[in-house]
């Protein structure tokens, strides 16, 4: 699939369901992004064709993934983290 210059963010999704103190799996995918940014912060990002790493929310945690292109462009998908 081409892209070209479009800032994308192909995929953002992980484990929806952990008991307390388990780590579940966050991944994302992006295409022409200069600069990305998780919230609440956990754990650092850049942007990345394939990159997934791990969480442990003491609490069910929505995460919200914002990407940023060269030109100011910005995309967001968010997932949610349930902790039972």
């Amino acid at each position: 699939m081409a892209y070209g210059d479009q800032l994308k963010i192909l995929d953002f999704y992980g484990t929806p369901s952990i008991t307390r103190g388990a780590s579940a799996l966050l991944c994302y995918s992006v295409v022409n992004a200069k600069s990305v940014r998780l919230d609440p912060p956990v754990e650092d990002v850049w942007p990345s064709l394939s990159r997934c790493f791990n969480v442990s929310p003491a609490k069910t945690t929505r995460y919200a993934f914002t990407a940023e292109s060269a030109n100011g462009e910005t995309a967001s998908r968010s997932f949610e983290v349930k902790v039972q």
